[in-house]
């Protein structure tokens, strides 16, 4: 009986240590490349006294936009991220190249955002990205940009990107 009971308990562990974990699904990384007519990018002082960005229309300039999207696992918790870079250049331009200190002359900032927490806005001061413009409604852009660590911890973010910009109407 002693035997019986000892094997029927083994199988009871054993049934019950099977695994239940399920890999994440994710639904991955999205981009997109997009450039707005006619806006800007503005510095404003916020309230706590940190340096903020406005980026709005009627501004006189083409703002690009870079973005992209964390997908989210499903057994993972607040895991979301999105983050975009924001390129002002003089809407007569046909090409352009900014590196390091010019930069910020031209209001490149990043602007990122996670359920936990994220860059909020920063000014792009590292690397290089330049620009020609095919045509009315498409740019092509090479971007090689270092982002500043905004908490000591995470470290630097490198984003190397060649897109092709395509004209989106003002939402």
């Amino acid at each position: 009986m002693q035997k019986i009971l000892i094997t029927v308990a083994c199988l009871l562990i054993l049934i019950s240590c099977k695994q239940r974990y399920a890999e994440p699904r994710s639904s991955g990384w999205s981009t997109s490349a997009v450039f707005y007519k006619n806006w800007a990018v503005d510095s404003v002082h916020r309230a706590d006294g940190r340096l903020g960005f406005s980026v709005h229309p009627n501004g006189g300039n083409t703002v690009f936009v870079w973005s992209r999207n964390a997908g989210e696992n499903d057994n993972i918790w607040d895991n979301e991220y999105s983050g975009s870079l924001y390129i002002q250049v003089d809407s007569a331009a046909s090409s352009f190249s900014y590196t390091n200190e010019e930069m910020p002359q031209h209001f490149t900032i990043y602007r990122g955002a996670g359920a936990w927490g994220g860059y909020g806005d920063t000014l792009v001061t590292k690397g290089r990205i330049s620009g020609t413009k095919l045509s009315e409604d498409r740019w092509n852009l090479d971007i090689d940009v270092t982002l500043p660590s905004k908490d000591d911890i995470s470290g630097l973010e490198h984003i190397v990107n060649n897109s092709v910009f395509t004209y989106k109407e003002m939402p």
